[in-house]
């Protein structure tokens, strides 16, 4: 660091101590001061004399709306960046500027809808969204540190807003539409509670899940009734579905793929399946008709799911309906444009898209056989896998937030799974199996073959993390059944260190290959001459 720099932290901290001690000599609370419309400090020029970027052409500048408070996130609609930085939320003190209780990363250039994760314990009526330099450890938020405040003519870039409880909605996100008939182009969804403007957005019924969008409409806060939106009949199916989204973006345009993105609720989408007709007064086309509906595809383990895009020269998902091997899902193929995230979400009872129980991280390009370690025991039959981006800290995952879905002609890319086997309370079924002419060995219920580590003891198993990659533990879920020509006796279960129960032969844990995606598949028979099938 120059000792110009040097000098202007050094003076920096200077102030904040003198400050300090100021507070602490004032024998009487000072007179609660008005809100004031940016923070009062002394004459930044000096106090610091540092370039605010290393592109001169870039005039720094933050804008952020007024918005809602009671959230755990404050979204600011634009910040432009000379470099790298951070977009810094402060709360008021005294109508001052006070401490920090959040802050997001931005990059060099213009940064929009930028999502800051707040501390909304410590969030005023007033707040400021200050923009600093990324000047110390890229990507390591050092302030007071060497991420000082940007300068603009002088002053701190560091507009105030107002974040007021008052206009926070109490109405709970609701759509009910019940099955209804296409007028003149038009439709009307029956009810559309909205915390705060939003959107009404139709969607098509594409194999089992929400396709393209056809159409949409603006709904204010609160209570909608007898909402008409505009669509594409000539692109309607059979079934058709009411997603309600925010508007977060520019206020009336709608912003999807963008800024208005589907409202979350714990983690569910507001939404609503129904049955659509053209009324024939007013039809010159026939509906087109959803082949797939009401099923989903087949339940046996690697047949492909039919509704997973064949392309992959855009973003794309390929999974297969599959038994559970451990607490692992495999996707067979992901495409994605920039590093992002793959989220394996539940049905809800009511067939919704529910709360995600297991995500990982992809890279940018072709992922084969991506694996995702879930939560078995929130798992269901039926489950999504979703494809999201990583926009908010890379490798960390942020959703709700700012790892939003990826949209696909409108609708988020997502496709719809069956499992077998495996979820929470379900017995485990141990048969002997023989397959591409391997002598008879163990398998699961589902015909899966099992293999032991020569690296494991008895009673343990020294498959690290690493191994865990490709080598997946049969994990006890219910009890154990041991099938004709199994012995019983050799059966047992050992606990692993997150408190799992992974099943044992003969004292030997059991396991899984990634390469096995069929019945009777023994790919991993004499891995590195450490893998071999369990025999009886």
């Amino acid at each position: 660091m120059n000792s110009a720099k040097r000098s202007a932290f050094q003076k920096i901290g200077i102030l904040l101590f003198t400050f300090l001690l100021a507070a602490c000599a004032a024998s009487t609370p000072a007179a609660p001061a008005p809100a004031t419309p940016a923070p009062t400090m002394p004459p930044i020029s000096e106090v610091l004399a540092t370039d605010s970027g290393s592109n001169s052409s870039v005039t720094p500048s933050v804008t952020v709306k007024d918005q809602a408070s009671g959230g755990t996130t404050v979204t600011v609609a634009d910040v432009v960046s000379a470099g790298p930085g951070w977009i810094v939320i402060h709360r008021q003190d005294s109508g001052d500027l006070g401490p920090a209780i959040g802050y997001a990363a931005v990059k060099d250039g213009d940064n929009q809808n930028v999502i800051v994760k707040i501390d909304p314990s410590k969030a005023t009526p007033v707040m400021y969204a200050m923009l600093h330099v990324d000047e110390g450890i890229v990507g390591a938020y050092q302030f007071p540190g060497p991420d000082a405040p940007v300068i603009g003519d002088g002053q701190m870039v560091a507009p105030s807003f107002k974040a007021n409880s008052a206009t926070v909605s109490n109405v709970t996100p609701l759509v009910k539409v019940s099955d209804k008939e296409i007028t003149d182009g038009t439709l009307k969804v029956d009810e559309v509670d909205s915390s705060g403007p939003g959107w009404i957005v139709i969607h098509t019924h594409v194999n089992g899940e929400p396709g393209p969008a056809i159409g949409h409409v603006a709904v204010k806060d609160g209570e909608n009734k007898d909402v008409s939106v505009p669509i594409d009949a000539s692109k309607a199916t059979a079934v058709l579905y009411a997603i309600l989204y925010t508007d977060a973006g520019k206020t009336d345009v709608f912003e999807s793929p963008g800024a208005d993105i589907p409202v979350l609720v714990n983690g569910q989408m507001i939404a609503q399946s129904f049955k659509a007709t053209i009324a024939m007064a007013s039809a010159n086309t026939t509906p087109t008709m959803d082949p797939n509906m009401p099923g989903m595809g087949s339940a046996t383990p690697g047949t492909p799911n039919p509704t997973q895009p064949a392309k992959s020269s855009g973003p794309s998902v390929s999974v297969f309906d599959q038994a559970l091997r451990g607490d692992t899902i495999l996707v067979s193929q992901v495409v994605s444009q920039g590093p992002g995230w793959l989220g394996i979400h539940i049905v809800t009872p009511n067939g919704s898209m529910g709360p995600a129980i297991g995500d990982t991280s992809i890279v940018d390009g072709v992922n084969k056989n991506v694996t995702v370690h879930i939560d078995l025991g929130l798992a269901t039959p039926v489950m999504w896998v979703m494809l999201h981006t990583d926009k908010g800290v890379v490798g960390t995952w942020e959703f709700p937030g700012p790892d939003v879905p990826v949209m696909v002609d409108g609708g988020p890319l997502m496709s719809k799974f069956n499992v077998t086997g495996g979820m929470k309370g379900s017995d485990v079924m141990l048969k002997l199996g023989q397959g591409n002419g391997a002598a008879t060995s163990l398998t699961d219920s589902q015909g899966m073959s099992l293999y032991y580590f020569l690296n494991d003891t008895p009673g343990k198993s020294n498959c690290d993390a690493r191994c865990k990659q490709k080598w997946f533990p049969l994990l006890a879920t219910g009890k154990l059944v041991a099938d004709q020509g199994v012995n019983a006796s050799k059966l047992g279960v050992i606990l692993l260190s997150d408190g799992s129960r992974q099943v044992t032969y003969a004292g030997l844990p059991l396991y899984y290959y990634i390469g096995d995606n069929h019945p009777g598949d023994t790919k991993g028979q004499g891995v590195d001459g450490l893998w071999f099938l369990s025999t009886p």
